[in-house]
């Protein structure tokens, strides 16, 4: 049941009886005290409690009734949850402050990605689908090709489910960790990159992507005959 349903659900009551529900201003009362949080200058280290008091401050007044707009009670783990989503969902439409929390929190997670695993910066050079898990090749300042397995789903994963091509001029860092693949051929167990996370850094235009490519190629042959 998707959350559209259950916001629907939350507001018939007001459009039906022409008057606030709990649930409505539980919901006006978060958003105004995420408004009034400076957000974008705000340590990271306080997002969480800062973000916990808001949503205190907002059901602290009629708890009851929001938990009875919603059939649900506290020790429905399950029913609460959902509450949570459709709020979350109206605060992300509706509210700034809760957007300018939301991208803070994401920052903050890619920062603790980016600490915990090694990363690469190069060129967007190919998308390799011809293998059980589909490779993704950067180009590096250093002239180097460098692949990454597409082992598993990641952050932001959908923007390649039909290939680079619309990505082939942007620069990227993608973070990645190894992880061991059992190869049938060989009957070994070969370490790969797998990514994490890919960031998108900056766009080329076509002229400098066609220099970074003629500079590995160039490289590449030099290589071969030595």
């Amino acid at each position: 049941m998707n959350k559209s349903y259950f916001i629907g659900l939350i507001f018939c009551p007001l459009l039906l009886l022409g008057q606030t529900t709990a649930t409505e201003e539980a919901f006006g009362k978060a958003c105004a005290c995420f408004e009034a949080v400076d957000f974008i200058n705000l340590d990271q280290q306080y997002f969480s409690i800062k973000a916990d008091s808001c949503i205190e401050e907002a059901f602290y007044t009629n708890l009851t009734g929001v938990l009875k707009e919603n059939n649900t009670s506290l020790e429905d783990s399950e029913g609460m949850l959902k509450v949570a989503q459709v709020m979350q969902a109206y605060l992300f439409k509706n509210c700034t402050g809760f957007q300018q929390f939301s991208k803070g929190m994401a920052m903050e997670q890619v920062t603790e990605i980016k600490q915990e695993n090694n990363s690469n910066v190069g060129l967007l050079y190919s998308f390799n689908t011809n293998q059980q898990f589909p490779i993704i090749t950067i180009l590096t300042e250093e002239q180097e090709a460098l692949e990454f397995i597409w082992f598993r789903e990641f952050d932001g994963s959908t923007r390649f489910m039909e290939g680079i091509k619309a990505y082939e001029n942007t620069v990227v860092e993608i973070v990645w960790k190894e992880v061991e693949l059992y190869d049938v051929v060989t009957q070994k167990y070969p370490f790969y990159k797998e990514i994490v996370l890919i960031e998108e850094l900056k766009v080329v235009d076509k002229k400098e992507r066609k220099v970074w490519v003629k500079g590995y190629e160039k490289g590449r042959r030099r290589k071969k005959k030595l």
